[in-house]
């Protein structure tokens, strides 16, 4: 916790110096620092706290441009966004009594000094997270901590590489490792028997291999397993069916294989995320997914998945639109001054892959796309009213799209595209007034294409690939509109007709009108001597008239200064 001022505290005047000749380095873009005067306390400057019994200046929070050197010694140091590179800075060396350090987005590019591994030990909280720090991180070792405070780590968004062996001398207190977009490779140290109390782990976008740790299974406090982009092999451990905790669980993109293990239906009963996107897993799905009452995403795609799509996936609680009252979702998880964000993960969605950090729990998905599924959608998926996005593409499903799809009116993207679907195309879908991606390409529908404006919106492309279908947006038309057209073009010719006789006539009225009104306004002030005095004498009281106000107006705003 940041310690803030009371009104009794007062701070030693060495400090204050210190802060004076510390100040004198600094460049105050936002003019933060104009409270730093000598007729204020120092404990009541912007960005400065200090112990409310001893009177030492503990935390600095200063966001801007930052110099090398050496000053006071604090406990609490908070310099995110500020420049501190490209060079790891050196002056950290000389604060022993750091306990959380942010130096996140600070433009660092250089590598992690030896010196700063040792020197970690004592930390609670440490946050080098968005720089392009590189090379190894020192193989530290917690071990000796007495510290017993729950702790983080987040080095995400650099370059660091090599094992993550380091890993292993953590202290057993850590409560978030965040090692995400990295270049970190080999395995995973098999060594989290002891961290009883993570709850948050996020090892993606790496070059991890080899088997997932089996001791991820004991992780009893584990909420968030991360594990996106990496080349991880075998199968998912048996072990994680105790992490009764787990609310996501991303493993896309890896090489995992084997069935869908049956029991993430049954233990992990507070599941949100549940994402195996583009790994190997074969075999059907499994009936005990539709058990996930609190699942908001479900990423099964780009898998070798077979069967067909259980009909129990109407189960699926907060897909439904009713199912938001039952259930009120924590978005974030606080623990000392970092917070987790459930909202944390990559989705596939309208073909693009997005992060979703704080939208997330307005997102529900089920992708079960680029698979082998066969058989009929089934109807029972209409009473998923919640889902936003549902992507059935790229599989062998066939007979029709059910006729009851209006009823799912929360649909933002639905896509069918590349299966063997049949039929026409059900007047209900243009119901789905929040729809706003629609993919039914190449399948074998035919028929009309509904005309209602909503269906008609939409590009070629989703409808292209269907030889039977007809009707806009398509070139090609149904049977009976041509005689339509034709008939609409005649008319339309006649119309045109028409309006060019009417536009002549218009405008030689036009002339003609124009010219006696002219001839006998003007003729008659030309040629009858009273007439012409009498328009003059009009002309003068206007122009009287007009320059008596503009100068009355003058006046009022000269005197309005004045009044004020």
């Amino acid at each position: 916790m940041i310690i803030g001022h009371c009104l009794q505290v007062r701070c030693l005047e060495r400090e204050r110096a210190a802060l004076f000749k510390f100040k004198d380095q600094l460049i105050d873009v936002d003019g933060r620092l104009s409270s730093w005067n000598k007729h204020q306390d120092c404990c009541k400057w912007e960005g400065v706290h200090c112990h409310n019994k001893t009177n030492h200046v503990t935390t600095l929070h200063l966001p801007g441009a930052f110099p090398e050197g050496s000053f006071l010694e604090v406990e609490y140091l908070y310099l995110a966004g500020c420049k501190l590179g490209p060079e790891f800075p050196k002056w950290l060396r000389t604060q022993k009594q750091l306990l959380h350090l942010d130096i996140s987005s600070a433009q660092i590019s250089g590598t992690i000094p030896n010196w700063f591994g040792n020197q970690a030990l004592s930390l609670e909280y440490l946050n080098a997270s968005y720089n392009q720090i590189h090379g190894f991180f020192p193989d530290i070792s917690f071990s000796n901590n007495q510290n017993k405070s729950r702790q983080v780590l987040d080095l995400s968004r650099n370059q660091i590489s090599g094992s993550v062996t380091f890993l292993c001398g953590m202290s057993i207190s850590t409560s978030e490792i965040d090692l995400s977009d990295n270049l970190f490779s080999g395995q995973v140290p098999d060594c989290f028997t002891n961290f009883q109390s993570l709850t948050y782990l996020n090892l993606a976008n790496n070059g991890f291999t080899g088997l997932i740790p089996n001791s991820f299974g004991f992780l009893p406090s584990i909420e968030f397993l991360h594990l996106r982009k990496n080349s991880f092999s075998g199968a998912i451990p048996i072990s994680m069916m105790n992490c009764k905790n787990l609310r996501i669980i991303d493993v896309g993109n890896n090489r995992l294989i084997g069935e869908i293990p049956t029991w993430l239906g049954f233990s992990l009963l507070d599941l949100e995320v549940l994402s195996l996107h583009q790994n190997e897993f074969y075999g059907t799905i499994p009936s005990n997914l539709c058990d996930l009452r609190y699942v908001r995403v479900l990423d099964l795609s780009s898998n070798n998945l077979s069967g067909v799509i259980p009909k129990c996936l109407q189960n699926l609680t907060l897909t439904r639109e009713d199912g938001y009252s039952q259930y009120n979702s924590s978005q974030y998880i606080y623990t000392s001054n970092y917070s987790v964000g459930i909202d944390g993960v990559n989705l596939m969605w309208k073909g693009t892959e997005v992060e979703y950090k704080n939208s997330l729990k307005l997102v529900t998905l089920i992708d079960l796309s680029s698979n082998n599924l066969v058989g009929k959608i089934p109807s029972e998926i209409t009473k998923l009213d919640g889902l936003v996005g549902l992507n059935l593409s790229r599989n062998k499903l066939t007979g029709s799209i059910p006729q009851d799809i209006g009823r799912m009116v929360s649909l933002n993207f639905l896509d069918f595209s590349r299966n063997h679907l049949s039929g026409g195309i059900p007047t209900s879908l243009s119901e789905l007034n929040a729809l706003g991606v629609l993919n039914l390409s190449y399948n074998n529908l035919s028929g009309k294409i509904p005309q209602v404006t909503h269906m008609t919106t939409f590009n070629e492309l989703s409808y292209t690939g269907n030889p039977g279908l007809c009707g806009r947006p398509l070139i090609k038309s149904c049977p009976g509109d041509e005689t339509i057209q034709d008939s609409k073009r005649t008319t339309s010719d006649n119309d045109d007709s028409d309006d060019n006789f009417i536009t002549q006539g218009f405008y030689i009225a036009m002339g003609l009108g124009f010219g006696i009104a002219f001839w006998g306004i003007f003729g008659t002030i030309l040629f009858n001597r009273s007439s012409r005095h009498a328009y003059f004498q009009v002309l003068n009281r206007v122009e009287d008239y007009v320059h008596v106000r503009v100068e009355l107006m003058k006046a009022r705003l000269r005197r309005t200064p004045q009044n004020e």
